[in-house]
């Protein structure tokens, strides 16, 4: 194959890439041999290479830019990988960015938003093993997990979950993206809430990837950088994570909430639906009946049963869960700084979270519980119970 270009990685000594008239080979021996390193580079002439931040840049002819984003994994494997049963690669320090897309055919691909995670596995790995990847902020708290156990269970709806990604389990190096992105907010089953139930992004910061397989234990540090086009401070960054992190917990106390609450008000109609007829009991059906619809009005007051697609917003308001969810996607924004206005709306809106919560506690503590009793002076067989 006739060669055009040959650069020397500028991280590591003897590792050479070379540009031909047919593709991209790449040495691990200061060129004393050579290995065909195509990936999906299609078969085209390589006018010349570059290493950028730690990226190789290959220019072709006539089939534009190539990029391979992160030379991590060759340079700490130094091609001796075989030897060992697992190995998470350090990633390099991340810009926190945001990508715009592109449509078409002939468009390029950005690469994708967050941090690449390389990590090798030995070549006897089997599909019935299982691997975990978990991101710690600096605390040490799980704020993100991942697993190659695909969830055969997985159910959505329009407006529900999103399938979670599963972390690849290929033999020798696997690539996976962390999006920077905090755990999903729980979806309510069969709900559809105008938002998107996705996490928010981290603020630049230290992190932790841990992966786990068979008993073993690897851990790399993320560094994830502020994008230098914004001009925003450090405090910036940590006041627009503080916001977000109370409207994600408000999210997901409020579907939390929901989901208790349905499970309380079906058993209450069934209740209602198998009283005795007898007139001795007919107090205590309407007692059910009544709290079921107390349980439901304070619902609507959260979501909003009538919308099933997200043109439906034009016909049934928005109730207070997509709210939140829509100020955290405006939160959530690249800018960390904050509009006065968007701030006083969010507590605001979390203000109206603290009363309905003292409602449905009241609901609970005094309705609920009142009609437990009631129901066990009647001598019935089954109790509605809620925390």
């Amino acid at each position: 194959d006739f060669v055009r270009v040959v650069r020397e990685d500028p991280n590591l000594e003897g590792l050479l890439y070379a540009g031909t008239e047919r593709g991209l080979y790449i040495s691990f021996d200061d060129g004393q041999s050579w290995s065909a390193f195509q990936s999906n580079l299609p078969v085209c002439p390589i006018t010349d290479l570059i290493i950028k931040d730690n990226d190789l840049v290959a220019s072709t002819s006539g089939r534009g830019f190539w990029i391979l984003d992160d030379l991590g994994g060759l340079q700490q494997g130094k091609g001796q990988l075989d030897s060992v049963q697992v190995a998470l690669i350090q990633p390099k320090p991340t810009h926190k960015f945001v990508f715009g897309g592109g449509g078409g055919p002939t468009n390029g691909i950005n690469p994708l938003v967050g941090v690449t995670i390389d990590y090798y596995l030995p070549h006897d790995v089997k599909p019935s093993d299982t691997l975990e990847l978990t991101i710690l902020n600096e605390f040490g708290d799980a704020i993100r997990s991942y697993t190659s156990i695909k969830d055969e269970t997985f159910q959505s709806w329009p407006g529900g979950p999103v399938p979670k990604q599963v972390l690849p389990m290929g033999k020798g190096m696997n690539r996976f993206n962390w999006d920077l992105r905090r755990e999903e907010i729980p979806s309510i089953e069969g709900v559809f809430v105008f938002g998107s139930p996705v996490g928010a992004m981290v603020g630049p910061g230290t992190y932790r990837a841990q992966l786990s397989y068979k008993g073993q234990v690897q851990e790399q540090m993320i560094e994830v950088l502020a994008d230098p086009r914004i001009d925003a401070t450090e405090a910036d960054y940590r006041y627009q994570q503080e916001l977000l992190n109370q409207l994600d917990k408000a999210v997901r106390d409020i579907h939390g909430s929901i989901i208790r609450v349905q499970a309380a008000r079906g058993q209450l109609e069934a209740l209602a639906e198998h009283i005795p007829a007898e007139e001795q009991y007919a107090a205590l059906t309407e007692r059910a009946k009544a709290l079921a619809k107390s349980l439901s009005e304070w619902e609507a007051e959260l979501i909003q049963p009538k919308q099933k697609t997200f043109q439906d917003v034009i016909n049934f308001e928005n109730q207070l869960s997509s709210e939140l969810l829509n100020l955290m996607g405006k939160v959530d924004a690249p800018d960390p700084r904050q509009p006065t206005a968007l701030v006083e709306n969010i507590e605001m809106r979390i203000g109206e979270w603290g009363y309905l919560q003292a409602d449905l506690d009241q609901l609970i503590q005094q309705d609920l519980k009142a009609f437990n009793a009631a129901y066990l002076d009647a001598e019935l067989p089954a109790i509605i119970m809620m925390d």
